[in-house]
């Protein structure tokens, strides 16, 4: 029973049809308060082809729009506390093949946790993120949903341009559980990898991300061009 429930959760890997090619651009600003106590605030600008014809054009249409705030807390032994106290979300759905869009929006909250490891050079994060979404909360049909996030990452340094400048490759796999009501299922996966430049509390990530979607009865795919400043003040 455990083996058929475990298949049933991860079949529409298998089951993809639909395909959506578009661009996540990323900033990230943290300001650190002490050792323990860090701010941050992030904003995400996405786009996205027509995936309804044969367009190519992965910034022809506005998909997302994101901006949300974040407080972290360091423990010893390289645990650390996470939370998105809120996060204002505006997306954009691609509904007809002339490029119609309709627009939804959603408030979330965001606590997690994460705990790192270092082997020699190597870096392993592993981070568990609880989301509480509120969709369309400014419309009388607004619905509550939440997801389980389950993120295994590596970073493994290529060379160093100076002492102080390095090159790294990023690989991480995101697992993705929807509850809404009394369904709880699967609900995306994410393999994302990319090359990071690092230069003291400035990094840059230009890489290539690939999920595996459940909508519904349906399952599609996204191939995402991914660009991300990280930035430490």
């Amino acid at each position: 029973m455990n083996k058929l429930a475990f298949f049933t959760l991860f079949l529409p890997i298998a089951a993809a049809s639909q395909t959506r090619n578009e661009c996540w651009l990323k900033m990230m600003v943290t300001h650190p308060l002490n050792e323990h106590w860090s701010l941050g605030a992030e904003l995400q600008h996405r786009r996205q082809a027509n995936f309804q014809v044969q367009d190519k054009n992965i910034f022809h249409y506005p998909l997302a729009n994101y901006v949300r705030a974040w407080i972290t807390y360091k423990l010893p032994h390289n645990w650390t506390l996470v939370l998105s106290p809120v996060g204002y979300f505006d997306n954009e759905d691609i509904v007809s093949s002339d490029g119609e869009l309709k627009q939804t929006n959603e408030l979330r909250v965001s606590p997690g946790v994460i705990r790192a490891f270092e082997m020699g050079r190597i870096r392993n994060k592993n981070r568990l993120l609880y989301d509480a979404r509120l969709a369309d909360f400014n419309k009388s049909y607004h619905f509550f949903q939440s997801r389980f996030r389950m993120q295994n990452s590596f970073s493994f340094p290529v060379f160093w341009v100076k002492k102080e400048n390095k090159i790294s490759y990023q690989l991480s796999n995101e697992i993705l559980i929807k509850k809404e009501k009394t369904s709880v299922g699967f609900d995306q996966n994410r393999l994302y990898n990319a090359i990071q430049w690092e230069n003291h509390g400035l990094n840059i990530d230009i890489g290539y991300q690939w999920i595996v979607q459940k909508n519904g009865a349906s399952t599609f795919r996204r191939n995402q061009l991914f660009i991300a400043l990280n930035i430490i003040i």
